[in-house]
């Protein structure tokens, strides 16, 4: 019976995804906003090699463009979209990583937790997966966020693997998998100093071994060469001009929004644009706009502090209804976003948000929604529960609020809660079947 239900959730799994990919090929909707970057990324790499993220024969060449993202995720473009000449390559290859992913939580729930009942394992597995549509339309998107996603899961499982058998081998793993992370988002750029932090701990709590020193240096390392190529290429040393344009475009223009009105945080950026179009070169314009965009949010510490922490709640919450539409080539004649309205008009505005939807998409999303809220509760539990190892609990809740407090830039967008929805899964997983 166990096997059986083994080999539905297996079907299950693979039903589901090829199912998503089955739409990709006939909505064709696999291209966002960031996909053109990726692509023109993967050409540059082989043309010109060059990490630039904008067609090499359009001219001026723009200095951010250079640095803005890292290669690796357009160095598997490379591999298989510009090799195979079939973009399908790419997708077909995500949703097998997204199996992967599935496959090891299933594997590392059932030898973590003794006696755990597999039916109900499997049943809840299925439920997440199916839940969770962000992450498979996702699988089916030229974006990053799947291969960013398999690599913190799997560094996730090394760890589990490390603070239970206290190899060093485990760590050097988890490192490697984050290494690769870091060279496929900027999004982990900070997380290499918590990295040596927790390097020190596990030296000191887990195994006296002075290599667990020495792999956290990995990140750093990483970070250095990028910055100098970075310098060479641009003439500023930074490791990724994403850290600039967030703070502007995201985390500065949509607390303005917030506070002043729709209109008050693009102006902003507007003139601010302006002003810094006048610095002397690339270096000078980049901390221009970092030194004012910093000087407006410690100006209103306080409430951009409640600001973000809201985008952290939005980043458990958020359904996804901007990629279920993009997915299904629907149009939102009227667009409006849940947190916007809530700030602006109150009541008043979730009335309205809720007017603008079309009833499938709306009992979608509040059924995404409503488990995402079951979710997020359960990883209160974990955080407060006795039952779960100090250890577990500090290598999962660091992954997870490190996601959802630094790089989500807070805006909470549900597709940045993909790269640790497997570890949250594992959370909840465990606080429901761990037996005392």
């Amino acid at each position: 019976m166990i096997r059986l239900f083994k080999n539905n959730f297996i079907l299950i799994l693979c039903f589901v995804h090829g199912l998503y990919f089955i739409g990709s090929l006939v909505l064709r909707t696999y291209m966002n906003n960031d996909s053109p970057e990726y692509m023109a990324q993967a050409n540059n790499i082989i043309d010109h090699a060059s990490f630039y993220t904008a067609y090499w024969d359009l001219y001026p060449h723009n200095p951010a463009y250079y640095s803005l993202r890292p290669p690796l995720y357009g160095l598997l473009v490379l591999i298989t979209i510009n090799l195979s000449t079939s973009v399908y390559v790419l997708l077909f290859f995500q949703s097998l990583l997204c199996i992967f992913v599935w496959l090891g939580l299933r594997r590392y729930l059932l030898h973590f937790i003794p006696g755990i009942n597999q039916n109900r394992l499997h049943a809840f597995l299925s439920l997440a997966l199916i839940l969770n549509p962000v992450q498979l339309i996702l699988c089916n998107n030229v974006f990053s966020d799947i291969l960013f996603g398999f690599l913190l899961s799997f560094a996730f499982f090394s760890l589990l693997n490390f603070i239970s058998r206290k190899e060093p081998k485990y760590f050097l793993y988890y490192t490697i998998f984050i290494a690769l992370g870091l060279l496929t988002k900027p999004a982990l750029v900070y997380y290499a100093w918590i990295n040596i932090i927790l390097g020190i701990f596990f030296y000191l709590r887990v195994q006296r071994s002075w290599i667990l020193l020495v792999y956290p240096l990995l990140l750093p390392l990483i970070i250095f060469f990028i910055c100098i190529i970075n310098k060479n290429v641009t003439g500023y040393y930074h490791y990724s001009s994403s850290k600039t344009e967030n703070l502007l475009s995201y985390n500065t223009t949509n607390f303005l929004n917030m506070k002043y009105g729709s209109d008050s945080g693009y102006s902003y950026k507007i003139e601010l644009l302006k002003l810094s179009a006048n610095q002397a070169d690339f270096k000078q314009k980049m901390q221009f706009t970092d030194s004012a965009c910093m000087h407006v949010l410690k100006q209103n510490i306080k409430g951009y502090t409640l600001f973000h922490l809201q985008g952290m709640v939005n980043f458990f919450l958020a359904p996804g209804r901007e990629f279920i539409l993009s997915y299904l080539s629907m149009k939102d004649s009227t667009p409006k976003n849940f947190l916007k309205e809530l700030n602006l008009n109150g009541w008043n505005g979730i009335k309205n948000y809720i007017a603008s939807q079309s009833i499938v998409l709306l009992l979608v999303n509040i059924m995404v929604t409503g488990w995402n809220v079951f979710l997020m509760l359960g990883l209160v539990v974990f955080a407060i529960s006795k039952k779960v190892p100090f250890q577990l609990k500090l290598i999962a809740l660091v992954l997870i609020l490190y996601i959802a407090g630094v790089s989500s830039l807070a805006l909470g967008a549900a597709r940045y809660k993909t790269a640790i929805y497997p570890i949250l899964i594992y959370c909840n997983a465990f606080i429901l079947f761990k037996k005392k």
